[in-house]
């Protein structure tokens, strides 16, 4: 059995701004894992092969907020490295995320989120799926730990029938978030 590898992180945060109800943050992290992720099998591409990689992230966030507004914001780098030299110009060892969100806080009860997601995927390069997808979402917190919630997210990419991440096109989601 081969081990998982291990991982090695960091992040640092620097609040730049807060004056009475306006606050802004910056966040930036790290991640270097080693031999965390397999690489394809060269002669069948279906399949995991032997070799581990190493693998880069990085990335930067910001929060602003300002009264009941809250503005978040992350991108999100990946490179992988020790992918066979078999895969060639056939493998993309890059991939890149954003997310951007924003929440407003309409009453002590009620919060409305809206938020963007964007993946720039790796990979094989055939196989490369990036996806988009737009959310809303209203919470309501009837006791201060509990929330109901409505959520519909709706996928910007064309349907592709093989790809998890495009694999629908609107997704509704009613439920209950409880946090202890």
């Amino acid at each position: 059995m081969i081990p998982e590898g291990f991982n090695a992180y960091g992040a640092v945060r620097y609040d730049l701004l807060d004056r009475g109800e306006l606050t802004f943050s910056v966040s930036a992290l790290f991640n270097w894992g080693f031999g965390v992720v397999r690489a394809p099998d060269p002669e069948d591409l279906d399949r995991p092969g032997g070799s581990r990689l190493d693998r880069l992230r990085y990335g930067v966030a910001a929060n602003v907020r300002w009264k009941g507004l809250d503005v978040y914001g992350a991108v999100i780098w990946d490179r992988l490295y020790g992918v066979p030299s078999e895969l060639g110009r056939n493998f993309d060892r890059t991939a890149a995320g954003l997310t951007l969100e924003v929440d407003y806080l309409v009453h002590e009860k009620l919060i409305l989120s809206s938020r963007f997601d964007q993946l720039w995927a790796g990979g094989l390069r055939d196989q490369k799926r990036d996806g988009s997808v737009l959310s809303l979402q209203a919470k309501f917190y009837p006791w201060q730990n509990i929330a109901f919630f409505v959520r519909d997210s709706v996928n910007l990419q064309s349907f592709v029938e093989g790809s998890p991440l495009r694999n629908w096109r609107n997704q509704l989601f009613v439920g209950i978030d409880w946090d202890f």
